[in-house]
């Protein structure tokens, strides 16, 4: 049981910078990025959200996440459960919330 919480730790709570690589992102270009306590955000071009880090009870936005205790997200994943017809174009984390904004 230590075993895996350090290891969900190591994966949301990174103390250095890290090279995301594109192909984590679908190849879409990035356009904004945010950062709050343990949980990251980005904006595609196309205006997909990308969520990575630590959140649960569907508090990310992925879908398999929504009834797990614990659910780190250690890659970025795309939000698939927004509307087909907003794009978002800027986005602002915090530890306590996260706030998009929508074409």
């Amino acid at each position: 049981m230590l075993h895996n919480l350090s290891l969900r730790r190591a994966m949301c709570c990174r103390l250095s910078p890290e090279k995301i690589p594109t192909s984590s992102f679908n190849k879409e270009k990035i356009i904004d990025i945010s950062a709050g306590g343990t949980i990251s955000h980005a904006v595609s071009a196309t205006g997909s959200i990308f969520v990575w880090g630590n959140g649960s009870d569907g508090r990310t936005g992925v879908t398999d996440a929504k009834k797990k205790r614990n659910f780190v997200a250690d890659k970025p994943r795309k939000i698939e459960s927004l509307p087909k017809n907003v794009k978002a174009f800027k986005i602002a984390s915090s530890s306590e919330h996260t706030l998009a904004l929508f074409q």
